[in-house]
């Protein structure tokens, strides 16, 4: 009996992968488009300029910074439209920005995912301090002859991630946690961790820069997510040596997950919306 239960629920998934989602995810695309088409025009009375206007404010920063060669990243042979490319470096200008999003804040086309944004914004700075942390725990180690390898820094990592990202999450906590990671550098400990995890210093926000570039770079290949998710796997020991480059390779299996998170949704809010996103 157990065999045949689990063969039927082996063909349910099959199912649902093959025709039910597929069919869902058209028909939601439909849907949206529908509904935004329905409700531009009650505010516009089908003024074509002033709706451009309004879906396209919020590239306008990404789309001046194409224009002036300042953006994040030049745009290869294989990089995707130039729209397209602006509409990704805008996208991560919302998930690398210094504030929460606010709802009063959030693009009309991204207004149901505002909370996912967020979340995305949260896990950029929790990567970015469990990285720059464990990068503070194997510089003490090398000044005071404590050798950490590398299993034992991403045992750390994991540690801080579980840290950061919890609901009670403190200062205090923080310096705890990393004393114990650099036994005999206490007092350093308490006086630079705070240093570390400052917003303007400057190593963290060079591995900020680094992150978003590698980010841009793997979502402006222009792939389908699922394509992207094959390849990251199969090319795993390319991107964490890359990903080492900045020292955020004891974070790879959460980074690359965030990046899927990102390029599932791009994805999705582009088949909806770019009809509407022309540069500004």
């Amino acid at each position: 009996m157990q065999l045949i239960r689990n063969v039927r629920l082996d063909a349910l998934n099959h199912q649902l992968d093959t025709t039910v989602r597929p069919w869902l995810r058209l028909h939601a695309v439909e849907y949206e488009q529908t509904k935004m088409a329905q409700l531009l025009d009650t505010q516009h009375q089908g003024n074509a300029q002033m709706i451009a206007a309004q879906m396209t404010a919020w590239m306008r920063s990404a789309a001046s910074r194409e224009t002036s060669g300042q953006c994040t990243l030049s745009r290869s042979a294989s990089s995707p439209p130039l729209v397209k490319h602006v509409f990704l470096e805008a996208f991560l200008d919302l998930c690398f920005a210094p504030t929460a999003l606010s709802l009063e804040a959030t693009p009309a086309t991204w207004a149901l995912d505002q909370q996912r944004i967020q979340q995305m914004q949260n896990e950029i700075q929790v990567l970015l301090s469990a990285s720059a942390l464990c990068a503070l725990v194997k510089g003490l180690g090398q000044k005071t002859g404590l050798r950490i390898g590398d299993s034992e820094l991403r045992q750390n990592a994991h540690e801080l991630l579980d840290l950061l990202r919890a609901d009670d999450v403190s200062m205090d906590r923080i310096i705890a946690a990393v004393q114990r990671m650099a036994a005999g550098s206490e007092l350093a400990v308490t006086r630079l961790v705070p240093k570390t995890l400052a917003k303007d210093d400057p190593v963290f926000q060079a591995m900020e820069r680094q992150l978003r570039k590698f980010m841009l770079a793997e979502l402006d290949k222009d792939e389908e997510p699922g394509a992207l998710s094959r390849r990251l796997e199969a090319d795993s020991q390319a991107v964490a040596a890359m990903l080492s480059l900045f020292s955020m390779a004891v974070v790879h299996k959460d980074v690359v997950g965030l990046l899927l998170r990102i390029s599932r949704l791009c994805s999705f809010n582009w088949q909806v919306y770019s009809p509407w996103y022309k540069l500004p």
